[in-house]
């Protein structure tokens, strides 16, 4: 079976060329003073650039702000939050896909009024929505439904099947042709992953451990 898939720059200052090797020598120490504050400067002031905005596995730029603390976005309460913040963006709990990280989600949800729409969106305690909108893949889910004992579990089978694993990730959409609705994953450094797949009612329908 094909994984599902996963769809979680700043220039620096440019300085005038030197004429000579003892031009700095005879240069007042005013200038250097004010070159330095200009260098110190530019550097604080492209902290607070598109640079430092969430960006989704992919690169892209999403909208929002990076909170102080990160939400776990696996645990319970992650994902009630999550829930609650989907609700108030779309008057539902719905999604057509999701992608659980530890301290964010990237999500394709409905385009209220245009039901053959969605629009990926970021969260990571502050949602944020990509500009354009895209065909549905598959029918909705119900997030409120997801149970987060699942995803815990679907987390550590996952993590078993990989040695020294380095992240774990849970896939969530409408259900494939062999019942499947959910995926836990685990990546290691060196390439490797292998996932679990779950159906409805908890039962595994897949165990895929890494290739050698």
């Amino acid at each position: 079976m094909d994984d599902p898939g996963v769809r979680d720059r700043e220039a620096g200052p440019v300085g005038r060329p030197l004429r000579g090797p003892w031009q700095w020598l005879v240069l007042p120490a005013a200038v250097v003073l004010v070159t330095i504050g200009s260098i110190v400067g530019g550097v604080l002031a492209g902290r607070d650039g598109d640079a430092d905005r969430p960006r989704d596995p992919g690169g892209l730029a999403f909208g929002g702000e990076e909170p102080v603390v990160p939400p776990d976005v696996q645990s319970a309460r992650g994902l009630a939050e999550l829930v609650e913040v989907v609700a108030e963006e779309t008057g539902s709990t719905e999604a057509h896909r999701v992608v659980l990280y530890p301290e964010y989600a990237v999500l394709d949800l409905p385009v209220p009024g245009a039901p053959d729409r969605s629009r990926s969106y970021y969260w990571n305690g502050s949602l944020g929505a990509q500009e354009y909108e895209q065909l549905v893949q598959g029918p909705v889910i119900d997030l409120a439904a997801l149970d987060p004992e699942l995803v815990t579990r679907a987390l550590g089978e996952a993590l078993a099947l990989v040695e020294d694993p380095t992240t774990a990730y849970v896939i969530v959409r409408a259900p494939d042709e062999e019942g499947a609705f959910l995926w836990g994953y685990a990546t290691a450094d060196v390439g490797q992953s292998g996932y679990v797949s779950f159906a409805g009612d908890g039962t595994v329908v897949r165990r895929v451990p890494p290739t050698p």
